[in-house]
């Protein structure tokens, strides 16, 4: 395997013009720095791989030399342009939009609700229920004695024993006085 420095992009166009290479106008730019002059008509065109129609392509001796572009100062407005763009770009995220639904959400002024349960059956029953408002106020809190013990698992969890419940009201109780809020 013959290992040498990259050759230039001079001599490589020298190669390929002595090798009648003839290529795509993508491997001409990419490779070449070249493009099709304007009168420059296709060699052949080719069947396109990924899809309908065909690809032109062009003998590398044919071509010219793509300009070289001048990096010039950005302006004030293309400066304020792309900070538009950039911006609105940000504003169609899925954070901007998910941020969006969630400000839709408070300005319905919702209730946020936090529930302790026995466990996580079906026959689970509610031992402590607490309703905010979307500020933070406390518009009810209460624990409940429930009619079943409380899962090993749940006490875990939750930190309330039966025996810290004992002295509170049953749940049918309260349904009236919660409805309300």
């Amino acid at each position: 395997m013959d290992i040498t420095a990259p050759k230039s992009l001079a001599s490589r166009r020298e190669q390929a013009v002595r090798d009648k290479q003839i290529c795509s106008i993508g491997r001409l730019n990419d490779e070449y720095r070249l493009k099709p002059g304007p009168k420059t008509m296709p060699a052949y065109f080719y069947k396109n791989p990924h899809g309908n129609g065909h690809i032109a392509a062009f003998r590398v001796a044919e071509c010219i030399p793509i300009r070289s572009r001048i990096k010039r100062q950005d302006t004030v407005k293309q400066i304020q342009g792309r900070k538009i763009c950039a911006l609105k770009s940000k504003m169609r995220s899925m954070a901007a939009l998910t941020s969006q639904q969630a400000g839709q959400w408070l300005d319905e002024n919702p209730l946020f609700v936090g529930i302790k349960t026995t466990g996580l059956l079906e026959d689970s029953q509610v031992i402590e229920l607490v309703i905010c408002d979307f500020k933070g106020f406390v518009l009810y809190e209460s624990r409940f004695k429930p009619s079943i013990d409380i899962d090993q698992g749940a006490y875990g969890n939750i930190g309330i024993a039966d025996d810290e419940l004992a002295a509170e009201s049953i749940w049918v109780k309260q349904v009236d006085r919660i409805s309300t809020i």
